[in-house]
């Protein structure tokens, strides 16, 4: 079964953001582009003060979720099976210790 998958298109801190309307709407336009079409209503813009006194920045993080792919799916569920083959090998490897221990 599909999961959903969060995207990260921006992550840092920037400085020096347009001031006038017109180049502060285009830099913002720029940013929400990032995220494809058809997944903009999923997205999340996140904006957190930053910085120093003399330095002041905005630290932007832009995201959005979206149905995981056919081979995503793939890898998650492969991942997952390694895992619990992993937890059943060293179960395993337990009882056959313990079973030597006690000469069971």
């Amino acid at each position: 079964m599909k999961q959903k998958k969060e995207i990260r298109v921006f992550n840092q801190s920037i400085v020096g953001i347009p001031c006038r309307p017109k180049e502060f709407l285009e830099y913002w336009q720029e940013k929400i582009a990032l995220i494809p079409e058809e997944f903009q209503k999923y997205g999340v813009v996140d904006l957190e003060a930053g910085g120093e006194y003399d330095r002041p920045c905005i630290d932007l993080e832009i995201i959005y979720t979206r149905p995981e792919t056919d081979k995503e799916e793939q890898m998650r569920e492969r991942e997952r099976e390694n895992t619990e083959n992993e937890i059943r090998r060293r179960d395993m490897a337990e009882l056959n210790r313990i079973k030597r221990k006690y000469h069971l």
